[in-house]
């Protein structure tokens, strides 16, 4: 015999039935952050919560001062940054469109809470207007989701910045370089060869050395300008430029590199040699001009010492 009654049965109107719906619905909304109600529209943007089916509102605003309704609470504690956008919301709503938003919530307690809701008019028989709405706290989500956008970005900038001097490295640059070729105009790459590191490190150990690379890193950033700067490896830089400024671009590096540096309370002195070859005059693609400033940096170099 099939049963006379099924917890899966539609409601018919039982008062009873109805109760231990709304209980049922209070205790999973209350376990899933998620909050049901219905609210009346009044006038001058105003409203009126008529059913709130969840955790208390004062769970997500952090309590609510006494004396202060629960609609005055929840306008107080908008965050201001998404005040626009939230107002914005609410009229398109009035307007008679289904929304979604997602907004932060500033608790009486300090806490900064994100919430997700979606909004549903509707126009009663009476002519009432009327919202169904779904609320739910999605703090720990955001969090989650900025957490793995800070790991994307430190693996990004682990993926093309030097971890030393925080320089773009070899993979960034040629990057950069193949975007630029692309485009009108004459390029400068330089080709940075420090001279004398070598026994710095020798003398003063590798810490040491660390220092003065990363020194020699910021010293390339003041001078280089909007050029492009980026540490090849070890003690040679790449540098890239307006063509027809790449004289003037190597002379502000030579002078730069070549003041006295003072680390670890020690006086230091470098030299440096650089090439620079011109596109599309001395290549045409990234390993070419590459490969022709440092050919002129050989150059420079053996002429130094031939002096």
């Amino acid at each position: 015999m099939a049963p006379t009654s099924s917890p899966f049965a539609p409601w018919d109107g039982d008062r009873e039935q109805a109760v231990a719906l709304a209980s049922l619905l209070r205790r999973v909304g209350g376990t899933a952050g998620v909050h049901i109600y219905e609210l009346e529209a009044l006038a001058d943007g105003a409203y009126r919560c008529r059913v709130w089916i969840g955790q208390a509102v004062e769970s997500l605003l952090g309590g609510i001062p006494p004396g202060m309704d629960a609609e005055a609470a929840w306008e107080h504690c908008v965050h201001h940054d998404d005040r626009a956008a939230y107002d914005e919301t609410w009229q398109r709503m009035c307007a008679g469109e289904h929304t979604q938003l997602e907004y932060r919530m500033v608790g009486f307690d300090g806490e900064v809470r994100w919430l997700w809701e979606r909004c549903s008019p509707r126009v009663a028989d009476d002519g009432t207007r009327l919202v169904d709405g779904v609320v739910a706290d999605i703090t720990e989500r955001r969090l989650v989701e900025q957490q793995l956008a800070e790991a994307r970005d430190r693996l990004e900038r682990l993926a093309y910045h030097d971890p030393l001097t925080g320089l773009p490295n070899r993979r960034h640059f040629t990057e950069r370089l193949r975007n630029r070729l692309g485009s009108p105009g004459r390029l400068a790459v330089l080709f940075v060869d420090l001279d004398g590191f070598k026994s710095v490190n020798d003398s003063h150990g590798h810490a040491a050395g660390d220092a003065l690379l990363q020194e020699v890193g910021r010293r390339l950033r003041a001078a280089a300008g909007e050029a492009l700067v980026a540490r090849l490896g070890g003690d040679e830089f790449l540098l890239v430029g307006d063509g027809e400024s790449g004289a003037a671009l190597a002379a502000r590096v030579s002078e730069e590199l070549r003041r006295p540096y003072h680390v670890a309370g020690r006086r230091l002195d470098l030299g440096c040699s650089i090439g620079v070859a011109l596109h599309p005059r001395d290549g045409t693609t990234v390993d070419g001009l590459v490969r022709a400033a440092d050919a002129a940096m050989y150059r420079e170099k053996q002429a130094a010492r031939a002096a």
